[in-house]
């Protein structure tokens, strides 16, 4: 197969002269039947329409937008002013109103020529004004100073008294007594005796990891190949007659009744609504 394709690859490559054919049939081209006449698309004068001018009919509407309002109906005040008017803040609302409306309307400015402008800070004649001591205070801190010996005495380690004796973590006594304390504290040896530095001896090892196998032991091939192949067969199965025994056995003497809370429920509320009905007794005299 491969040295066929080799040779068909290499008369690709190198080309034939192929044969003058005069007569061809190109059924490329849609059939069309010779009483079917395509027309031409209207998409064109439809354009041409819209460019050009038109002059559209005079139109009388109705215009109901509007919401419609009987003539019997007036419409009032807003009573928000009255009652801003009583309230001790509506005052000062109205009046904020009124002051924006008229700020908002135009007005006609006079011309003022002298103006006196007070907004400076008024500062009196013999006032001086200092300069501010920051920059010298900036640059004194950035200079080397030396500093002097100063001789402090620490007072931040607690005071003991002579004499107080600390005595031995009485935990330890503790631990001892306990059933599992004895254990505790031979782990935190045993741990404290791990950390420290041990000095290792030499120590030459037999590995026997590997599983022993004997010489006339021979490993077989895995049976499931067979036991999945045989599984997937189809096979005739026998017709096997069961005996079905999963429901209860129940002897033929036995008889459920009834559940006696029904009764018990109907006698409970006798006895409550009777006790509800009776009078209560009269104390003795």
């Amino acid at each position: 197969m491969a040295t066929e394709q080799k040779g068909l690859l290499q008369e690709i490559e190198k080309g034939k002269e192929l044969k003058h054919v005069s007569s061809t049939s190109d059924k490329s081209a849609p059939v069309i039947e010779k009483d079917v006449h395509v027309k031409e698309a209207p998409q064109k004068k439809v354009f041409e329409e819209l460019k050009t001018e038109h002059q559209l009919k005079h139109v009388e509407t109705t215009d109901k937008s509007q919401p419609v309002i009987d003539q019997t109906v007036k419409i009032g005040e807003n009573p928000m002013k009255a009652v801003f008017a009583e309230l001790p803040a509506g005052k000062a609302i109205l009046t904020h109103n009124k002051v924006i409306d008229e700020v908002v309307k135009p007005h006609e400015l006079k011309h003022v020529s002298t103006t006196s402008d007070k907004s400076a800070p008024v500062i009196e004649k013999d006032v001086h004004v200092k300069e501010a001591p920051q920059k010298k205070v900036f640059e004194e801190i950035k200079t080397e100073h030396q500093l002097k010996h100063v001789e402090t005495v620490d007072k931040s380690t607690p005071v003991i008294d002579k004499d107080a004796h600390i005595g031995e973590n009485p935990m330890k006594a503790v631990f001892a007594e306990l059933p599992a304390g004895k254990a505790i504290l031979s782990h935190n040896k045993l741990v404290d005796e791990v950390v420290k530095p041990h000095e290792l001896k030499h120590v030459e090892t037999v590995d026997k990891s590997t599983p022993v196998i004997e010489k006339d032991a021979h490993i077989g091939e895995a049976p499931q190949k067979k036991v999945f192949a045989e599984i997937t067969k189809p096979h005739e199965l026998k017709h096997v007659d069961t005996v079905d025994k999963s429901t209860p056995v129940i002897d033929k003497s036995v008889h459920i009744g009834e559940a006696p809370q029904k009764k018990l429920f109907e006698e409970i509320k006798k006895s409550g609504s009777e006790a509800a009905g009776a009078t209560p007794p009269t104390p003795s005299q």
